[in-house]
């Protein structure tokens, strides 16, 4: 049976299955020696919904609240453009939209001391590895900072510290924006646990630098964000056979919210009792 696993055309493993993961410690590494982030990696994850974007998928707001309770949701901005975001990568065929921020690209640099750091304090072994996709949802998958053992796996955040002394303080909001992309990376490597590491070297006690806070496999939160990310994918593909259909049938590429306030439009200029008021390039219809 074929596990998922594939190359690209130089030989190197691009696509991860869950299964085989473990097993390929050094796979997609560049000249700088870096197994993500690099043009294999950035294609690899090309057009998928990712873990690390998974709050962005779940993210719903209020549409109707009835007596204080919210009784209607709709999805966020953020989705919305994240989803446009994956559809243009569908459709391009390209990684889009990969944007440079220096903080948090000088954070990122920590990752390899950060993971030295807890492979040390916790006596734990760490297999680095690329993108993973997950077993049985097609084009969902996320990129480990790190695999422990048969079981266990890492996820680093170099927070700034101010939000490092707040984690340290119990501040559970913290680690709360980040419980999807934990949530994926268990569904993704169907892994038992997850230590999520907040890593911040500003700390001058050494005690302070390294905090870790133990997430166990939880079935019904990982089910709940398994049909979130269904969803999303859903959607997806409805939007994407619908702009192929709309191409094959030479459709015009009208919205037709505007097609009807157009035709309702027109229908008001044949009226004679209509007053034309022009203000600056837009014609207004003014009863």
């Amino acid at each position: 049976m074929d596990c998922g696993c594939k190359e690209n055309e130089d030989g190197l493993t691009v696509k991860f299955c869950r299964v085989c993961a473990a097993a390929l410690p050094q796979t997609i590494e560049d000249d700088r020696g870096r197994l993500q982030l690099n043009p294999d990696w950035l294609q690899a994850r090309c057009g998928f919904a990712t873990g690390s974007r998974a709050a962005d998928i779940t993210k719903l707001v209020q549409k109707k609240k009835e007596k204080g309770i919210v009784t209607e949701w709709k999805p966020s901005a953020e989705r919305m453009k994240y989803m446009d975001h994956v559809l243009a990568e569908r459709l391009t065929g390209k990684p889009q939209g990969i944007r440079k921020i220096y903080s948090l690209d000088e954070r990122r640099d920590l990752e390899p001391e950060a993971r030295a750091y807890y492979s040390f304090l916790h006596n734990q072994e760490i297999v680095e590895v690329g993108f993973i996709h997950h077993l049985f949802i097609d084009k969902f998958g996320c990129s480990p900072d790190g695999l422990c053992g048969d079981k266990g796996m890492i996820e680093i955040k170099n927070l700034d510290a101010g939000t490092h002394i707040r984690l340290l303080e119990g501040d559970q909001s913290v680690v709360a924006e980040y419980k999807p992309q934990i949530l994926s990376g268990l569904s993704c490597t169907n892994r038992e646990w997850l230590d999520f590491v907040s890593y911040c070297p500003q700390m001058l006690d050494e005690d302070l630098k390294l905090k870790v806070i133990r997430f166990i496999r939880n079935e019904d939160e990982i089910s709940a964000l398994e049909c979130s990310v269904r969803q999303f994918l859903a959607e997806v593909d409805g939007r994407l056979r619908a702009l192929k259909n709309r191409a094959l049938s030479g459709a015009a590429f009208e919205d037709e919210r505007l097609t009807k306030q157009l035709e309702e439009s027109i229908e008001l200029a044949r009226k004679p009792d209509v007053v034309h008021a022009q203000k600056g390039k837009t014609i207004q219809l003014v009863k």
